[in-house]
């Protein structure tokens, strides 16, 4: 049986918040075991995973359970596990405790915790934590998006932090934001003409989302599939602030999609009707 669930703004926000401390919770976990020289393992789908994945999927998992426990909760590392689990197909939390593994392996800090709600199949809350450095993002339906800098240090006193205002795409120079395996392609350049692109923004994990909501890029165009759980949190954080997210089609990316796989999409902060 699917449970349905509709928050108000004061139920949306108490919610955020507590998944927000859930993921600095997870978040100081694994900046203890970034510190340290670390085992890595492979996955079958030759992907990294390390003991920081694993303690912060339970740690999360844990809390979002007793937060919401009748809504279920898909977490990478879980899903990696259980490959054959009974798929949801409306309402569900979609969990990547370490979004950029290879990263986070790397020390470059170019890491993320990704927690978002997946509500009639579309992401209606979603929190980021950027552990390095200390930047936390939340936001949702009705409530907008926030952020918190120094977050370890200031969120007690500032939360849910100070609201996003995102400002209008270029209307032809553009930056773009791209993980480092589409720095400078033609695919990008074609994707995104006609218009220049003046700025590549390289990075790893959702910051890329992040990227969008602080005005650092204009688009984030994604060529190459990614998983639900990459995508959910930084979707809805960038609809509750104005920006937008569509396939490449133009249609909208829905989740509860078989082997939770995304095609490439396009995501951009707020276009200016009156100049296109």
């Amino acid at each position: 049986m699917t449970v349905e669930y509709e928050f108000d703004v004061e139920s949306t926000m108490r919610l955020v918040r507590d998944v927000a401390e859930l993921a600095m919770v997870a978040g100081k976990e694994i900046l203890k075991i970034y510190q340290t020289e670390f085992n890595v393992k492979t996955k079958q789908d030759s992907s990294p995973v390390t003991e920081a994945d694993v303690l912060a999927e339970s740690i999360i998992t844990k809390g979002l359970s007793k937060l919401t426990p009748d809504i279920p909760v898909i977490g990478e590392e879980w899903i990696s596990n259980n490959p054959d689990a009974r798929q949801p197909k409306s309402d569900f939390w979609l969990v990547d405790p370490i979004d950029g593994t290879k990263e986070f392996v790397k020390k470059t800090g170019q890491f993320t915790i990704n927690i978002g709600l997946i509500l009639n199949q579309r992401p209606a809350l979603g929190v980021v934590f950027v552990p390095v450095p200390e930047h936390l993002f939340l936001g949702g339906d009705k409530i907008g998006t926030y952020l918190t800098t120094d977050a370890f240090t200031r969120w007690e006193h500032e939360k849910p932090g100070k609201k996003i205002k995102m400002e209008f795409v270029a209307e032809k120079s553009i930056s773009v934001a791209v993980s480092e395996y589409d720095y400078n392609t033609d695919g990008i350049r074609n994707l995104m003409a006609p218009k220049t692109i003046d700025k590549w923004n390289v990075s790893g994990g959702a910051n890329k989302f992040c990227s969008l909501l602080v005005n650092e890029s204009d688009y984030y165009p994604r060529i190459r599939s990614c998983k639900e759980w990459d995508s959910a949190a930084g979707h809805a954080l960038l609809l509750a602030a104005g920006g937008e997210l569509k396939l490449q089609d133009g249609n909208e990316l829905l989740y509860g999609k078989e082997n939770y796989l995304n095609p490439p999409f396009i995501a951009n902060r707020p276009i200016n009707q009156s100049i296109t």
